[in-house]
């Protein structure tokens, strides 16, 4: 027999559920609206990277296309906003999935990026944020000098509270190479050859920790941007074998040859009134154009890189580094001369003579 009073109930029943899933519903909608109206707007980045080793500002018309890691914090504080999301700066987007907004008071937020590849746990730290808004981060190698962290950039703190956040990637590193070239071959009565037979960076530092919160422009050099180094253990072998300088003593042959570094290092920003050393073993040839027999001697020196020259008193982040080695065999007291060249932020030229002795 068929219950009106059963499809009654089952009626009311429904029509209570309908109800309620539309308050809850309404609830929702209104709980989403205000959470839109108490957060600022979105987030949105623009990256471009410290792009060809020039004398000029970094070219930052081209765009950064690989994926970072970005924090974001309030700022002046360690109240993370972004903890250490991976943005895809060619699509877009975050791999978590979410937007980040900026807070509707309008305070101040704290970016940093660093490339994804740059963070090992071997030897680059991810950045640490102080309760009083320092941010830091840490690098240390086991063994020598680094030869490699190509990829090891990050961005300075940028600080906004709108707006798409503008960051520029730059190496976290000094690039350090080396020119070894014999100036002159020969003269009316000898004939030369120079032999390299060893070149070292010695006392190196090679772990420290780095402040990312200075001024990086263009203006101070990146005189500001070093790194806390303290310990001077690491040792460069520039040269693993011997490296004749000049291809033929016969000046009818001609044949100069210059010792360069096939691959540069990457070595750890820091001051060079620390004791660093350079190290430099060679031999000379001389061969002479009358009855005399030919003679061969040894030449080594020990100087302190500080003393190269008086402008480059430091290894600092994003700079390019050639030092130039002259030999001039044919000089009294075998002199060398010591030339540099600064690349990256412009452009630092000068020379330092010393006097060669036994």
């Amino acid at each position: 027999m068929f219950n009106f009073f059963n499809l009654f109930v089952m009626k009311k029943t429904f029509l209570f559920a309908a109800i309620a899933g539309l308050m809850f519903a309404s609830c929702t909608n209104d709980e989403q609206m205000f959470d839109d109206a108490m957060r600022g707007k979105e987030i949105r980045f623009a990256m471009a990277p410290q792009t060809a080793q020039t004398r000029a500002e970094h070219d930052i018309d081209v765009p950064f296309d690989g994926k970072v890691t970005i924090w974001a914090w309030e700022a002046g504080t360690n109240n993370a906003i972004i903890n250490g999301d991976v943005y895809d700066a060619a699509n877009k987007t975050f791999a978590s999935g979410k937007s980040y907004y900026y807070p509707a008071d309008g305070d101040n937020v704290d970016f940093v990026a660093v490339p994804v590849e740059t963070i090992d746990e071997s030897y680059f730290t991810a950045p640490v944020r102080t309760a009083g808004g320092e941010t830091t981060m840490a690098f240390t190698t086991p063994v020598g000098i680094a030869n490699h962290m190509t990829d090891a950039m990050t961005t300075e703190v940028v600080t906004q509270n709108s707006g798409t956040v503008a960051m520029i990637l730059r190496h976290l590193m000094a690039k350090l190479n080396f020119r070894v070239q014999q100036t002159a071959r020969f003269n009316d009565a000898t004939r030369c050859l120079v032999t390299l037979n060893d070149l070292q960076v010695r006392k190196a530092h090679i772990n420290g920790n780095v402040t990312l919160d200075q001024d990086w422009t263009a203006a101070n050099g990146g005189n500001d941007c070093m790194w806390d180094a303290t310990d001077g253990d690491g040792t460069w072998d520039v040269v693993t074998a011997d490296h004749d300088l000049c291809a033929n003593i016969d000046p009818t042959l001609g044949g100069v040859t210059n010792f360069e570094t096939a691959t540069s290092k990457f070595v750890l920003p820091q001051d060079l009134t620390k004791g660093q050393e350079l190290y430099i073993k060679y031999t000379v040839l001389t061969e002479y154009l009358n009855d005399q027999p030919a003679v061969t001697e040894v030449f080594e020196k020990t100087v302190q890189l500080k003393d190269i020259a008086a402008n480059i008193q430091h290894w600092a982040m994003n700079k390019n580094i050639t030092y130039i080695i002259n030999i001039n065999p044919l000089e009294e007291n075998q002199k060398i001369t010591f030339d540099f060249d600064v690349e990256e932020w412009g452009a630092q030229n000068g020379s330092w003579d010393i006097d060669h002795t036994k």
